[in-house]
């Protein structure tokens, strides 16, 4: 009985890591083809006036 609760803790904490390291490889992944860049959000500018003549 012991050798069998001893293989289920096993497995349980072999399950664990397995869906904690799914879970952070999808976390990790873009979901953005290469070909297409992304950024933060922010858009920084600088102000240029023009005059005519």
């Amino acid at each position: 009985m012991k050798s069998l609760r001893a293989v289920l803790i096993v497995l349980v904490v072999i399950i664990a890591a397995a869906a904690g390291g799914y879970a952070y490889w999808q976390a990790q992944q873009s979901d953005l083809p290469d070909y297409i860049a992304s950024g933060n959000g922010r858009i920084e500018a600088e102000e240029v006036r023009v005059a005519t003549k």
